[in-house]
């Protein structure tokens, strides 16, 4: 019987070694798995699963709500984003709810995680009125601070300043800021006029009063850059990345500068880095088959892949069997049978079996008369004095007073002499009964008789193989071999019955 491959949200650890079957596992939450598969997967972070489930695939792991994110693999649920930060994202691209996004400096967000709709667009970050401000480092955005005495701000400041925007002020001297930097009127930390971008952003041109946000496939993790870094091979970066994101699984990868994941397509495999750094694809081998960005070998149960690319492997049909590298299948030999799904075609080993043609799907059973050669690769018949009935491996012997010819399904009763006839010699089991023809002048009941008995007294036989000798009619007596009768002499006469004629 050929083995079941398990269904998209199952899987099963061990494959068979022995007979018996086993039962293909459901995946558990935030998991999932394609058909065929060893192992379960985890839903990225940025998607969730909410319960195990057949046929779960990652097409079924959601990409978390506007609003929300998950921050980790086999996520069940996605959570609202905290206060200061919003996510815009209609459920389109799971790299962008990894995290959520901090609202911009000088501005809020005062929900902490309760109300979604407070969470799902950048406009729900309430810019800071004069006055106030607010940043990452000292508010984290969750509200806007006032400015202390002496200092004073413009509307959405995220520091509080006498020095005018896009200018350093330090010890009574007013500048440009510097690449790198920027200024919005407010004082920056250290006694300077002016601030470096944070991580995450940078800003190429001098006296600017922002910062520009890293793009998708950048990231930068260290203050006061004027250029963001390439995202390396097998890690995603969405806009303004601090830390590099692992891709998350096999079933992933990531090239160089990669802003979001990329799903392994069907019939491919990932390749480069470790299991959650994957970088490249490559289509599967024949030889193997590929499923979550997996490469398994068709190893067992007659499986074979005879073309690139696919994604299970193939069961050998009735009367074939694998090539020693899984790539093709050829046909059972001579001798041998397959009902299918196996790795080896069987002997015909059994009673009486053989297959004389190539690709059989069944061992074939030597009709009666007739048994399997030695090899198993045809049939021969019977040496006379032997027969065969079906269902066994040699021929088998007449017994006592039986006889066969050659490719006989039984044995008969040695035949006994018909009348007319007498005994040369008993049968064997390989030669009838001979018997030879009584001549004129003898007769024979046959049976067992070992001779013909000569006709006299009157009697006499005209015919080969009598069964009787007949009576001289009156006036007649038998010839002188009793192989006929003739008149009596002139003078003479017979009542009949007698070998001589009276005077």
């Amino acid at each position: 019987m050929a083995c079941s491959s398990c269904t998209a949200g199952k899987y099963l650890t061990n494959a068979a070694t022995s007979v018996g079957s086993f039962a293909c596992t459901d995946c558990g939450a935030g998991q999932y798995s394609g058909v065929a598969a060893a192992t379960c997967s985890n839903c990225v972070a940025g998607r969730y699963l909410t319960n195990s489930a057949i046929g779960v695939e990652f097409s079924a792991c959601s990409i978390c709500a506007a609003g929300k994110y998950s921050g980790s693999p086999a996520s069940t649920v996605c959570t609202i984003c905290p206060a200061g930060k919003y996510n815009a994202d209609q459920a389109m691209d799971a790299s962008l709810h990894v995290s959520c996004q901090l609202c911009s400096p000088g501005s809020y967000l005062a929900d902490n995680g309760v109300d979604v709709i407070r969470h799902n667009s950048a406009d729900d970050c309430i810019q800071c009125g004069p006055g106030s401000y607010s940043n990452a480092e000292e508010t984290q955005m969750a509200s806007c601070e006032e400015c202390p005495d002496g200092l004073n701000s413009p509307a959405g400041a995220s520091f509080c300043s006498s020095c005018p925007p896009e200018y350093n002020c330090n010890d009574g001297k007013t500048a440009a800021c510097d690449a790198g930097t920027y200024s919005n009127g407010d004082t920056c930390p250290g006694g300077t006029d002016h601030s470096p971008c944070r991580q995450g952003s940078y800003q190429p041109d001098p006296s600017q009063s922002t910062c520009l946000s890293c793009p998708p496939g950048k990231y930068q993790n260290v203050d006061g850059q004027d250029a963001c870094v390439d995202c390396p091979s097998g890690y995603f970066c969405p806009e303004r990345t601090v830390i590099p994101i692992a891709c998350g699984s096999a079933a992933l990868y990531c090239p160089l500068n990669s802003g979001i994941v990329q799903a392994i397509h069907e019939g491919y495999y990932s390749t480069g880095g470790t299991e959650i750094t994957r970088h490249d694809e490559a289509i599967c081998e024949a030889g193997f088959a590929c499923n979550g960005g997996v490469k398994f070998s068709c190893g067992s149960n007659g499986q074979y892949a005879d073309d690139l690319g696919l994604s299970g492997c193939k069961a050998a049909p009735a009367g074939k069997k694998p090539t020693a590298n899984r790539q093709s299948i050829e046909s059972c030999e001579l001798g041998t049978a397959s009902t299918g799904a196996q790795d080896e075609c069987t002997p015909c080993n059994g009673d009486g079996q053989y297959a004389d043609e190539l690709g059989l799907s069944a061992c074939k059973t030597a009709p009666a008369g007739k048994t399997p050669t030695a090899n198993r690769q045809s049939i021969e018949s019977c040496e006379a004095g032997t027969y065969f009935v079906g269902g066994a491996n040699e021929c088998s012997a007449c017994g006592p007073g039986e006889r066969s010819e050659e490719g006989a399904a039984g044995c008969s009763t040695c035949a006994v002499c018909e009348p007319g006839k007498y005994k040369i010699s008993d049968c064997s089991s390989d030669t009838p009964t001979q018997c030879g023809d009584c001549l004129k002048g003898k007769a024979s009941m046959g049976g067992e008789a070992a001779n013909c008995t000569s006709c006299q007294n009157g009697k006499f036989s005209d015919v080969e193989r009598a069964s009787v000798c007949k009576t001289a009619p009156s006036g007649t007596r038998p010839t002188e071999g009793h192989d006929d009768f003739e008149p009596c002499p002139a003078g003479k006469y017979s009542v009949g019955d007698v070998d001589e004629c009276s005077t």
